[in-house]
C-alpha cells in the first residue's frame, strides 16, 4: 500500500550521504524492512534507517550522480513523498547472540536493528563488523559508539584508508575469526553492495564463521 508522508528534517551524514525524516504516517514496521520511495517518475528501494518506535521514519541514501539522488537532494521541509511497504525478511531474530557485517550504506537496516535494541534496553549480546572506503564515510558513528555505552555492542571499524582509530583494510572471513573467537556461536546478518555480500558470505560458509546467515543486497544505488 501506497502512503505520502511530510518530510520534517534532512541531515546531512557525510560529505555524500543524506537522511530525509517524514512524519511517521499510518504504517508498521519491523527493523531492517525496506520501502519502496517514489520520486517523480523512478522509485529506489531504502532501508529504513531508524527503529520503528520512533515518531518519524527515516530513510537515508549514499549520494550518487542518479537522477533519484538528485531528486532527494532537492527536497525540501514541508514536501511530501510517497513510500510503498514494507518488504523484506531482513529482521532480527530470537538468537542471543547476532554478528552484523555492513559495507558502506549497508549499515542503514543494521543500524535500524541496533537502534531498536537500544530503545527496548535489548541484552542481546552484538558484534558490529563495519566496512568503509574512508573514514569520512562512516555513517551513524556516533550514534553507535553512543549506543555502545548501554548495549552489549562491540564494534570493529574498518576504514581502506589508513586511520589509526580504526582498522585498516577489507573485512574477510580470516580478520572476523581472528578478532572475534565465538563468531561460529552467532546468527551473520551482512548487508552491502551485492559482491560484497556474495564474497562474504562465501567466505562465511567456506571458513564456517557463522552457524546461521542473513542477507540483504543493497542495488541500484
Amino acid at each position: 500500500m501506497k502512503t505520502c508522508g511530510r518530510i520534517i528534517e534532512k541531515i546531512n551524514r557525510t560529505h555524500h550521504s543524506i537522511s530525509i525524516r517524514t512524519e511517521k504516517m499510518d504504517i508498521s514496521f519491523d527493523a531492517g524492512q525496506f520501502f519502496k520511495v517514489y520520486s517523480n517518475d523512478e522509485f529506489r528501494c531504502l532501508s529504513a534507517s531508524c527503529s520503528p518506535r520512533r515518531n518519524y521514519v527515516e530513510f537515508t541514501k549514499k549520494i550518487t550522480e542518479s537522477r533519484f539522488s538528485s531528486w532527494l537532494q532537492s527536497l525540501k521541509i514541508g514536501d511530501k513523498i510517497t513510500i510503498e511497504g514494507p518488504y523484506g525478511r531482513f529482521v532480527m531474530v530470537e538468537d542471543e547472540k547476532i554478528l552484523f557485517i555492513a559495507g558502506g550504506i549497508g549499515i542503514t537496516p543494521i543500524f535500524s536493528m541496533i537502534e531498536d535494541a537500544f530503545l527496548t534496553s535489548s541484552k542481546k549480546d552484538f558484534v558490529l563488523f563495519y566496512g568503509n572506503k574512508s573514514s569520512e564515510d562512516i555513517v551513524f558513528y556516533n550514534e553507535l559508539n553512543s549506543f555502545s555505552q548501554s548495549l552489549k555492542l562491540k564494534l570493529f571499524i574498518f576504514t581502506e584508508d589508513a586511520n589509526q582509530q580504526f582498522y585498516h583494510g577489507v573485512i574477510t572471513a580470516e580478520r572476523i575469526s581472528a578478532l572475534l573467537p565465538d563468531a561460529v556461536e552467532r546468527t551473520a546478518f551482512v548487508c552491502g553492495p551485492p559482491s560484497m555480500v556474495e564474497s562474504m558470505s562465501e567466505q562465511i560458509k567456506k571458513y564456517n564463521i557463522s552457524r546461521n546467515i542473513k542477507t540483504e543486497k543493497l542495488i541500484g544505488y
